[in-house]
């Protein structure tokens, strides 16, 4: 896994969706940029899926979020 950006990230323990851990980007603060990438191997040819959660406690126009899958 790799992090990088001016903002934080954290492997936490809830909430989760599927197994015992998560990873949770941003900081409280209104600035900043998390990023997260991570390699993996896909388990079933043709099907991925992933989950995400996202809070705002600022203004809705500073939040977002992307997700790219290449291959």
């Amino acid at each position: 896994m790799v992090v990088a950006g001016t903002g934080s990230a954290a492997l936490v323990g809830s909430p989760v969706r599927d197994g015992s851990s998560a990873v949770q980007l941003g900081l409280t603060a209104p600035s900043g940029d998390s990023t997260i990438r991570q390699n993996i191997t896909a388990t079933d040819a043709g099907h991925l899926s992933s989950w995400y959660s996202m809070v705002c406690h600022d203004q809705v126009r500073y939040d977002w979020f992307d997700a790219w899958v290449t291959t």
